[in-house]
């Protein structure tokens, strides 16, 4: 059964990966996307943030817990992708404008198709990866369904809004269905503690880098503090998928989506306490010693 399960998660990653990137399309205007990337100072910090900081700060984890392949692959790819669609409902949660959160994520998803091709096989040391064949299917199964997507909301916004909500539930249905079958199927596999130990490194690595995305704002706990800090450290599942996908160990993929799915619930906590107007506990003690850079 288990092998059976396995099988099929190559079909069900793609399916996945689609469905969330033509709902994140959906709600992409281009008119709000060209008004919010005008604050370019904060997009550069972001991008530095996501793709020399995180990739350096997980290294620094994995060598600390001295993991190694498969289980810092799969830790170091978190490193390498970002702008998930999921900072969508991140930003609904926190309270912070649509608009943004949606740049942000449009923002770090382009760079992670332009640089995580290049910036993957030098984390990980290796030159046997191909970027030709990480790059067509994020084309394919991310780029494209999410400009279709795009397009339809900005050609036919009457369309759209009869079919977003219907497309929202089934991305969202989809999502839970890889997710338990992505446990299920890896089920023999609950017993390697080492595996355990990467998904709570990769977990503190990432909080850090939650931390450190918050600094990319600069407003001392506004929008783009919280949007910088939730963007930087939700991580981008559908790249990461097809990208854990295209190594034959099966404990690749394991380890990211492990890591993965218990930080997602981890961020929709932070999420929830930035809408409620809170802070976390350690900003709130740097603010309180640090002025508001306006």
């Amino acid at each position: 059964m288990f092998e059976l399960l396995q099988n099929l998660m190559s079909p069900a990653s793609m399916v996945f990966v689609v469905a969330m990137m033509f709902s994140t399309g959906l709600s992409l205007r281009a008119k709000d996307l060209k008004e919010t990337v005008s604050g370019w100072e904060f997009f550069l910090r972001l991008l530095l943030v996501n793709f020399l900081v995180v990739p350096g700060i997980m290294l620094l984890f994995v060598q600390l817990a001295r993991l190694d392949h498969p289980y810092s692959t799969g830790m170091l790819i978190h490193a390498c992708v970002a702008g998930a669609p999921l900072i969508m409902a991140l930003t609904q949660l926190s309270k912070n404008p649509i608009a943004l959160g949606a740049t942000v994520q449009m923002v770090l998803m382009v760079a992670t198709v332009l640089i995580m091709p290049i910036l993957l096989p030098a984390v990980l040391g290796i030159d046997d990866v191909s970027s030709g064949a990480l790059i067509r299917p994020l084309l394919l199964e991310m780029v494209l369904p999410l400009a279709v997507g795009m397009v339809m909301f900005n050609t036919a916004p009457g369309l759209t809004e009869k079919i977003r909500p219907v497309v929202s539930k089934l991305a969202n249905v989809v999502m839970m269905i890889f997710l338990v079958l992505s446990v299920v199927a890896f089920g023999p596999y609950f017993a390697d503690l080492t595996l355990w130990k990467a998904v709570v490194v990769g977990m503190l690595a990432l909080t850090v880098a939650f931390y450190v995305g918050y600094g990319t704002g600069l407003d001392g706990g506004g929008k783009k503090s919280q949007l910088g800090a939730l963007g930087t450290a939700q991580r981008n599942t559908a790249a990461g998928v097809i990208t854990a996908m295209a190594f034959d160990e099966p404990l690749v993929f394991i380890t990211f989506v492990f890591i993965n799915s218990f930080m997602m619930f981890v961020l929709m906590a932070f999420a929830k306490r930035f809408g409620a107007g809170k802070n976390m506990p350690l900003l709130s003690a740097l603010l309180d010693q640090q002025p508001v850079a306006r």
